[in-house]
């Protein structure tokens, strides 16, 4: 075969000169550069970061970002202790056997912990119980200002209690009640601790958590479910579950130290934050490794079948690695970090960069089967494929540049390292395919490639003489079916988008799954609210928080699910209500009240000296003697780390406080109508509150499902313009351009209907397919039509054209199928998200391919052989590419 190329290029002279004569030089300088890239890359930080799967951009991201790392509350390993389910349930409030096993497991592991040189450094806290502290802080604190406590209707209702009549009438109750045959001695003492049932008043405005009757803090001894069949052990790190690498670990030591405690054989179960983004770590680093691996497999599998040819995977993959090596260690150099996604964006560059080189191969092969030199050779297939490769390139690039711009960090970093690492493989190709050709095949002086395929299915296929009426006919019915499909699909827009945020953790998922499994143990649902606030000093801070308390609890908040509050407000008493509250108390004649209640014992046959201590309690209760401030709360720190930052807890002084309400749900919101209307009316209540935002992971998934919509539209149309107006400079006719664009079309549309039929939804991570398939999947288009345009100006018979064509065709099946099984090595990945891309992308591919094959080349041939007979001059030619 002669070489016929367009006049030389300076740039690819020097890269034929370069390859052919100084290959030792471009492979040792090659081998210098990616050793350093891979010692570089290996420095890579992984992370599961709320604000990069969700967006840094969203307020409630950020909120939920700064919350993870700053309030020592949410850096807990959770260790959930079950008595096998061959054990008999304990009676409610009797000690059992059950009861005492677990403790004794508690304890042995609490131990295990302080004498550990290792978990001790690693764990600050281990807590099975409720801390001393915070019930010396509701008895010291809370009760005897409890009048603080109180809303105004409780407070009126007390005083109401106060009055004479009432007195003797709860007196009286009283009285009969000890007159019951049987009333032990814990009855009477309980009865005359608080004769006038006072502490009924006051128990009413005690935190939700620590209220008398609550599951998790009911038991002096544990914090036990309802049936006392299970116990919660809460570990606080050292380190915050952000530093993936420490939750690991931590996760880890903990574990194996409750396994060597676990004498009496009960069930373990690990969840929270560290437990979480342990399992998170070790499935994008698994994922990463799974996908690569099966990638260079199902690769190497595929040339061996079609080439016959040992050599030809390794010269086709080894450039490919290394530019994407490089793409990596420019990634890890510029502060970027791995997520989920970008875990395994490696297997997916394999596949697109594989492409390059397979192209620049077929060339090279086609033309030693001819009459060419290994130099001529090389200087042909780089003449003539590096201006397809380029635009192919910039499609796909321009994709990836889309991703860049995104709201989202994961999609914004998918975006730059798929730049990064596709340039590096497309600079790997044109620099050191050529070098690796050289001394793998250039020696072989009477080398000769031997057809790799007979391909006469193609072109009959593409034998319009046959067949062109029937294969436009059916391309157009094609077409026909899928536009009634995609039009079905965009019907109920409303059902394809994923609210679900479980689809982004790996699965099974043990943790999240132990996490829902304590919200119905211990009475709660695991579907809550966070609201996150800030103010300028400690007393504004809380006034916020009561603020914020009044709001949510309007009564359209709580028709929409919220059933309590949980912050600084129920810990503190409002600013105002105390000002409101002292006056009110001020025209209290307590001495008087005191009098009456002495009045009404008289009239009883009650012990009057037994109730000596009560008369103090009244004054105290009416008179209290301090309120309590933040400062209070600060010593407390069991208590105030669940609402206050760790930093200023730890006694730091900050330049604006923080802290953190937790708004309770009365079910799962896993219906995304309840759950909008929720949120919704918290906002509305919110709305005018400056420095509170609104978070939590079902918040997060709202806002996804919003963002969703948006980079969607936003990333389509970006990616969609820029590649029309790529191609449209590259071919310089507005036919090319859209021929070009039919692959995708037939592609996209067919995708989009088959996710429709499989109940396949949007989310984060998969919608990327649709604007990656319109990089990708152009490059069909791109290569066919450059195949026709250029028969077309060397005026080639119609049999050379289809000729031209059909080996087209077939280097378009091959590149098409490397990247279908790279994309199809996603289905294998641990995280649902991300499967669900491997399918919609090597979908959305192969119906591509099958398109440009099926559709486009019998049009490219139909069109060719129109023009060549209304110009009625027809010139022999070289085939572009010979097999």
């Amino acid at each position: 075969m002669s070489v016929k190329c367009p006049p030389s290029r300076l740039p690819i002279e020097l890269l034929c000169r370069l390859a052919t004569r100084r290959p030792w030089i471009v492979l040792i300088v090659a081998t210098v550069v990616v050793t350093t890239a891979i010692s570089l890359a290996t420095r890579l930080k992984t992370s599961a970061a709320l604000d990069i799967m969700v967006g840094d951009r969203d307020p409630a991201a950020r909120a939920l970002t700064r919350i993870a790392g700053a309030f020592d509350g949410a850096e807990q390993l959770i260790l959930l202790v079950s008595l096998p389910e061959d054990t008999p349930s304990p009676q409610t409030g009797v000690p059992a056997a059950g009861d005492v096993r677990l403790l004794e497991f508690a304890s042995r592991l609490k131990a295990a912990v302080a004498t550990s040189d290792r978990l001790s450094q690693m764990c600050r806290e281990v807590e099975y119980k409720p801390p001393q502290a915070a019930r010396t802080y509701v008895e010291r604190a809370i009760i005897p200002a409890g009048v603080y406590y109180l809303r105004d209707d409780e407070f009126h209702a007390l005083l109401q209690r106060l009055r004479p009549q009432s007195m003797r009438e709860q007196l009286d109750k009283l009285e009969q009640m000890l007159a019951v045959p049987g009333a032990g001695g814990a009855l009477i003492r309980s009865l005359a601790e608080d004769p006038l049932g006072l502490r009924d008043f006051l128990f009413s405005a005690l935190p939700a958590f620590i209220q008398p009757g609550s599951r998790s803090i009911a038991a002096d001894d544990g914090y036990f479910s309802a049936d006392r069949r299970h116990l919660m052990i809460r570990l606080r790190g050292a380190r915050p579950p952000s530093d993936l690498d420490f939750a690991g670990s931590f996760t880890d030591a903990v574990y194996d130290a409750a396994q060597h405690a676990n004498e009496d054989r009960l069930d373990l179960a690990c969840t929270g934050a560290y437990a979480i983004a342990a399992r998170s770590s070790r499935a994008i680093r698994s994922d990463m490794k799974r996908s690569i691996l099966l990638s260079v497999v199902f690769l190497m599998t595929l040339f061996t079948v079609v080439y016959r040819n040992l050599w030809m995977l390794p010269l086709a993959l080894a450039p490919v690695a290394a530019g994407i090596a490089v793409g990596f260690a420019v990634f890890t150099a510029l502060g970027m970090t791995a997520s989920p996604l970008t875990a395994v964006i490696g297997a997916i560059l394999a596949g697109l960069g594989i492409d390059y080189c397979i192209h620049i191969l077929s060339m090279y092969r086609g033309f030693r089967a001819g009459e060419a030199s290994h130099e001529q050779a090389i200087r042909g297939a780089l003449r003539h494929m590096v201006p397809a490769i380029v635009v192919a390139y910039g499609t796909t690039a321009i994709a990836f540049f889309a991703f860049s711009q995104s709201g989202v960090r994961a999609l914004r970093e998918f975006g730059w390292l798929g730049m990064l690492g596709l340039t590096g493989a497309v600079i790997a190709t044109m620099l050191l395919l050529p070098a690796l050709i050289t001394l793998a095949l250039g020696a072989k002086t009477n080398w000769r490639a031997k057809p790799t395929s007979r391909g006469p299915l193609v072109s009959r296929w593409l034998d319009v003489s046959t067949n062109a009426k029937s294969c436009l006919l059916g391309a157009a019915g094609l077409l026909v079916v899928i536009s009634l499909a995609v039009a079905a699909f965009a019907d109920r827009s409303d059902s394809f988008f994923e609210d679900d945020l479980s689809t982004m953790h790996p699965q099974p998922n043990e943790p999240i799954e132990t996490q829902a499994r304590l919200g119905e143990l211990f009475g709660y649902s695991e579907d809550t609210f966070t609201i996150y606030f800030t103010a300028p000093s400690a007393e504004s801070l809380v006034e916020m928080a009561h603020d914020i308390s009044h709001r949510v609890g309007q009564p359209s908040v709580r028709s929409a699910g919220i059933t309590g509050v949980y912050g600084l407000a129920s810990l503190l008493p409002d600013p105002e209500t105390v000002a409101a509250r002292h006056a009110a108390l001020q025209q209290v004649n307590v001495e008087r009240i005191v009098a009456d209640f002495d009045a009404a014992l008289a009239a009883t046959d009650l012990n009057g000296p037994a109730f000596d201590g009560y008369r103090a309690f009244l004054r105290n209760l009416l008179r209290p003697k301090r309120v309590p401030q933040i400062e209070d709360l600060l010593q407390v720190p069991a208590l105030a780390d669940t609402v206050l930052p760790t930093a200023t807890v730890q006694g730091e002084s900050p330049a604006r406080w923080e802290s953190i309400a937790v708004l309770l749900t009365d079910a799962p919101l896993a219906e995304r109508s309840r759950r909008d209307i929720a949120i919704s009316e918290i906002r509305r209540a919110t709305a005018d509150l400056v420095g509170a935002e609104l978070t939590g992971i079902t918040v997060l998934g709202h806002n996804a499902e919003r963002a969703i919509r948006h980079d969607l539209f936003a990333l389509l149309t970006m990616a969609a313009a820029a590649v029309i107006a790529w191609l449209l400079v590259y071919f310089r006719s507005v036919t090319a351009m859209l021929l070009t664009l039919l692959p995708v079309a037939v592609g996209m549309s067919f995708m989009l209907a088959c996710m429709r039929l499989e109940g396949i939804k949007l989310n984060m991570v998969n919608l990327i397919a649709l604007p990656l398939l319109v990089g990708t999947g152009v490059d069909d288009g791109i290569f066919l039509v450059s195949i026709a345009r250029h028969s077309r100006r060397q005026r080639e018979l119609h049999s050379a054209s289809v000729r031209n064509l059909a080996s087209g065709c077939r280097a378009v099946i091959m590149t098409s199928l490397t990247t279908v099984l790279t994309f199809g090595t996603l289905v294998f990945t641990s995280t649902p998200a991300i499967r669900s891309l491997g399918t919609m992308m090597a979908l959305g591919v192969t119906i591509a391919v099958l398109g440009a094959v099926g559709v486009l080349a019998p049009l490219l041939t139909v069109h060719g052989d129109s023009a060549t007979q209304r110009t009625g001059r027809l010139a022999n030619s070289n085939d572009l590419i010979s097999e």
